[in-house]
């Protein structure tokens, strides 16, 4: 069984991947059995947002302005 990390907010993408969100700063994690660990930082432009999406592929994100989109390819 894998260890969910501390988050603000969390999307799952399928039984083994997920984004999460801590401290204004988005990560994703592929739960595996050879690297159970490892923990992938989002680069995004936005420093501040309220909230996020993610969608086929889609990573929408909101701030108190606008929404920006992009193109998430997971491994």
């Amino acid at each position: 069984m894998a260890k969910i990390e501390d988050f603000d907010k969390i999307e799952i993408i399928n039984p083994s991947q997920y984004i999460f969100s801590r401290d204004s700063l988005l990560y994703f994690k592929g739960i595996n059995k050879a690297n159970p660990d490892v923990i992938s930082e989002i680069k995004i432009l936005e420093k501040t947002f309220t909230n996020f999406y993610y969608k086929d592929q889609i990573l929408s994100i909101f701030t108190s302005t606008d929404i920006s989109n992009y193109k998430i390819v997971t491994p």
